[in-house]
C-alpha cells in the first residue's frame, strides 16, 4: 500500500448501501466499515480524529479513527486491501481503524480477519508496538497478525470473535470501488 502518495483531503467516507433495522436483524449490507465526517469532542490538543463504524451483522462498532498519520482515504485503502487479500485465498488479513506509528503511540487498533473455507473469523485487538516480533513496518502490516487464537493465554477466557461469509467482503469490495 502507497502510504506516501495518499491525496489526504478531509472527506467523509460513507460506503453507499441500506442500513435499516428490521424485525430479523440489519437488511442490506452485512459487512461495512465506514468512517464520517463526525469529530469526537475533547481538548484542542491538535490531534484529529473522526468516528468510524464497522458492521458485522447485527453487531456494530463505533471507533475513533486517528487522522494525526493516515488520512480517511488511506483508511479506506488499507480496508479494501484486506479485504481483497481474504478473498484471494490469503489465510489472515486486518481492518487497521485507527493507526499512529511507534513514535507517537504504544499501539494501533486492527481486526484480526482469519479465513477458513469461505468463512471469515474477526477479532478486535489493540496491538502493542513493543510485542511484536520485529521493528514496525507499515510496508510489512500483515506480517504481525499471530495465527487465530480463540482463548486468552492470559486468563483461559473466550476471545471475543465474530465470523461472516466471504461473500460479505466481496459485496463490501464491489460498493468501495463505485465510490471511485
Amino acid at each position: 500500500m502507497d502510504h506516501e502518495n495518499c491525496h489526504c483531503a478531509k472527506i467523509a467516507i460513507d460506503i453507499p448501501g441500506q442500513m435499516s433495522r428490521t424485525n430479523s436483524g440489519y437488511s442490506g449490507v452485512m459487512f461495512d466499515i465506514r468512517l464520517s465526517s463526525d469529530a469526537p469532542a475533547g481538548p484542542d490538543d491538535g490531534v484529529s480524529a473522526v468516528y468510524g463504524r464497522l458492521q458485522i451483522g447485527e453487531f456494530q462498532e463505533t471507533f475513533v479513527a486517528s487522522l494525526s498519520h493516515w488520512c480517511q482515504s488511506q483508511y479506506l485503502q488499507q480496508w479494501r486491501e484486506a479485504a481483497q487479500r481474504l478473498i484471494d485465498g490469503e489465510a489472515k488479513s486486518a481492518f487497521v481503524t485507527s493507526f499512529v506509528p511507534p513514535s507517537h503511540a504504544l499501539h494501533f487498533v486492527w481486526w484480526p480477519c482469519y479465513l477458513s473455507d469461505e468463512t471469515v473469523y474477526v477479532q478486535n485487538q489493540l496491538r502493542f508496538y513493543e510485542q511484536l516480533p520485529s521493528p514496525f513496518d507499515v510496508d510489512s502490516l500483515y506480517d504481525y497478525i499471530e495465527d487465530r487464537k480463540t482463548v486468552s493465554a492470559d486468563d483461559g477466557a473466550l476471545i471475543s470473535e465474530w465470523q461472516m461469509p466471504l461473500e460479505w467482503l466481496r459485496d463490501f469490495l464491489r460498493r468501495s470501488h463505485s465510490l471511485a
